[in-house]
């Protein structure tokens, strides 16, 4: 199954990383474009007044304007609109001055941009526009500014990410609302069936999630390996979200395509806060996997001792194994040597008392026990640190215990259901 974390990306490339522009150092029509990168006003002047071309274009189509929107430089993009510099001139790539004062928040260029007709729908080659940069920038006023000039709130790049979803993924609570308020879809999805709703989840943004639940946001879709927004906040650690998203009716045990449960997978995470939300939602606690694995299985593996500690006072079943063959008692020897010895052999043993201590094989270095598989009733303490611990056991009668590792003890026996074990072992 799969183990690693999932990766959700929806960052947009830098400038640089769309056009790497050499520096400019030529005789000619590119002294225009150094003075315009650079903010050199009296510069640009002269060499406009010298009938500089406001529109000779550099290496890959850069022209004078899309430097002086990129750096910012307010002045010197004045002049060169006053020259009647295109606004709308594209790179090689489709990058236009108004994406790049757009990406980089310079307001005053976007509006100066938009009052001469730059077209606020132009898209690079990946199918970028101008509303989309500015988002992930969190430029919340220029994005207003383009909207306000009919900038396509729904359009989607070549993935299909829309600008709600960089809003979403990057928790631009203020952008969102002004997305949804002119009208964008809450569920679009990308090719791969992400919302803003997923995003939003992974993130733990809750204020952003409130504004996509209140837009009908589908608190069910499924993107990728079949992974619910409750299932991103489950996985990332986002416990406050879990609640908002329980609340919304979102389904606690809805399983992926590989058969992982919220719950199993802030188990496996090691997420106890989310655990405890997901277990008070009634949460089936023993639901498996496709290969059959389980909550309690998972968390072992990981050395996850507080969410172990969790599913077993909930009653996980300790005796389901995996598809291998793999149980709890196998690989919880993974956790620590602070794991409670209590808590792992009544884990192990249950309260139903339904695994014999002559089958039972723990190898593991913290707590671990073995048991005679001859039925001598002799159970062996190696390696543990065991204090105030117990054992509950049935028709099995007196037990002798010995210690085999550090203070070699001889500890009490009764004969009872309850073996106490009174005695210390050190390393």
């Amino acid at each position: 199954m799969t183990r690693g974390r999932i990766v959700l990306w929806l960052a947009c490339a830098s400038i640089a990383s769309f056009l790497p522009l050499p520096p400019v150092h030529a005789a000619g029509p590119s002294d225009l474009i150094e003075a315009a990168q650079r903010g050199d006003v009296a510069r640009v002047k002269a060499l406009l007044e010298a009938n500089g071309d406001p529109n000779a274009a550099g290496p890959r189509g850069v022209t004078p304007l899309m430097k002086a929107a990129e750096r910012g430089h307010d002045e010197a993009a004045r002049l060169l609109l006053d020259a009647k510099a295109d606004p709308n001139a594209s790179m090689k790539n489709g990058v236009t001055s108004l994406m790049l004062a757009a990406q980089g928040g310079y307001r005053s260029i976007v509006r100066a941009l938009l009052d001469v007709h730059a077209e606020v729908n132009a898209k690079t080659e990946d199918g970028m526009a101008a509303l989309r940069l500015a988002t992930r920038g969190g430029h919340t006023e220029i994005v207003q500014d383009l909207l306000d000039a009919g900038a396509d709130v729904d359009a989607p790049e070549s993935d299909g990410v829309t600008a709600l979803m960089v809003a979403a993924t990057n928790g631009h609570k203020e952008i969102v609302q002004k997305l949804l308020n002119a009208g964008a879809n809450a569920n679009a999805q990308t090719r791969i069936g992400i919302t803003a709703l997923i995003t939003a989840a992974q993130g733990g943004y809750d204020d952003v999630i409130r504004l996509l639940l209140a837009q009908k946001a589908d608190v069910h879709a499924k993107w990728g390996k079949g992974l619910t927004p409750l299932m991103m906040a489950a996985i990332y650690g986002r416990d406050d979200t879990a609640r908002l998203l329980l609340r919304a009716n979102a389904d606690v045990n809805a399983r992926s395509n590989e058969g992982d449960t919220p719950l199993i997978q802030a188990a496996r995470a090691g997420h106890a806060k989310v655990v405890q939300v997901l277990l008070g939602a009634k949460a089936a606690i023993n639901s498996r996997t496709n290969d059959g694995s389980t909550a309690l299985i998972e968390a072992a593996q990981g050395g996850r001792r507080d969410v172990v500690q969790l599913l077993l006072a909930a009653k996980a079943d300790t005796a389901l194994r995996t598809t291998d063959g793999i149980g709890y008692a196998d690989v919880f020897s993974r956790l620590d040597d602070a794991v409670d010895c209590r808590l792992a052999l009544e884990g192990v043993f249950g309260d139903n008392n339904s695994i014999m201590l002559d089958t039972a094989k723990l190898n593991g270095l913290s707590c671990a026990l073995k048991a005679d598989k001859n039925k001598s009733k002799t159970l062996e303490l190696k390696s543990a640190s065991v204090a105030n611990g117990f054992i509950k056991t049935r028709d099995f009668g007196p037990m002798k215990i010995k210690a085999l590792a550090g203070g070699g003890y001889d500890l009490a026996m009764r004969k009872a259901d309850q073996v106490r074990l009174l005695g210390h072992l050190g390393r």
